[in-house]
């Protein structure tokens, strides 16, 4: 099994999924190369785990800018008790539907 300490080295490891020990059994490394899981990050506990934002051109810090501005823009465009309502529809915000 690979194994290596993550970047910053305290309390987290990021191994890669065992095969199956059972004949017959769960085989949790076909498990996971299906759903192109291919490593697992563990760690002590939630302190030692970070988020850390994605670079500016990383294809999600992207979606988000997009998202964020056509929401804005949407809100400009239509009165406030519809706006919730077509940002839901065309941006899919489940929280900006009213009740």
């Amino acid at each position: 099994m690979d194994e290596w300490d993550a970047a910053d080295g305290e309390g987290c490891t990021v191994v890669s999924p065992g095969p199956g020990e059972n004949p017959g059994g769960f085989d949790a490394r076909s498990f996971y190369r299906r759903q192109f899981v291919h490593w697992i990050a563990t760690a002590d506990g939630l302190r030692e785990v970070s988020a850390k934002p994605p670079p500016p051109w990383h294809v999600f810090a992207w979606s988000d800018r997009i998202r964020r501005s056509g929401a804005e823009i949407l809100t400009q465009m239509y009165p406030a008790e519809i706006s919730g309502l077509i940002r839901g529809l065309v941006l899919g915000e489940r929280k900006a539907v009213p009740e």
